[in-house]
């Protein structure tokens, strides 16, 4: 028997779209209206608030997110040629406010493709912690700590 993906089965949602390539990605970005979003404001409001977006998607749908990020299969993203390559549009869209940020001389210069890979493993570390059950917390204490971590990660990356 296959889990649920939101409301489907892997496996009809398999069938439904292209797993491999963009149907994962496609329904994530479908729900968070990131497809061509720009954001405004101070370049660290912008950054959590996509984190947060992301945060709004993936607790409710903890097996769509398992699919795209934890679950093997062939075709799935690697960092960092697919993402150099601008096939995360998520990924793209965070590199540029990093890059904004380096160019204002609010950010310190540095690979921009590694903060925001790095920026997505913090994200997702903590997202599966609680999905996992490994915290003792709320989903709105949980929501309050992703928040603070974000934060604190942003503010390192200061000149």
């Amino acid at each position: 028997m296959t889990e649920p993906v939101g409301s489907f089965t892997e496996e009809a949602f398999g069938k439904s779209v292209d797993v491999n390539i963009r149907g994962p990605v496609f329904l994530i970005q479908e729900r968070m209206g990131l497809d061509g979003k720009r954001f405004i404001g101070r370049i660290d409001q912008r950054l959590a608030k996509m984190a947060e977006i992301y945060l709004e998607q993936a607790l409710p749908n903890p097996h769509l997110f398992e699919l795209m990020f934890l679950k093997p299969r062939p075709g799935a993203r690697r960092y960092p040629r697919d993402f150099k390559a601008g096939r995360s549009p998520t990924a793209s869209l965070m590199v540029e406010a990093v890059r904004e940020g380096m160019g204002s001389g609010d950010f310190r210069e540095d690979d921009p493709w590694e903060i925001v890979f790095e920026m997505g493993a913090l994200s997702h570390g903590l997202i599966m912690l609680y999905l996992g059950g490994r915290m003792s917390r709320n989903r709105a204490d949980f929501s309050a700590l992703y928040r603070r971590s974000f934060r604190r990660y942003i503010h390192g990356l200061r000149a």
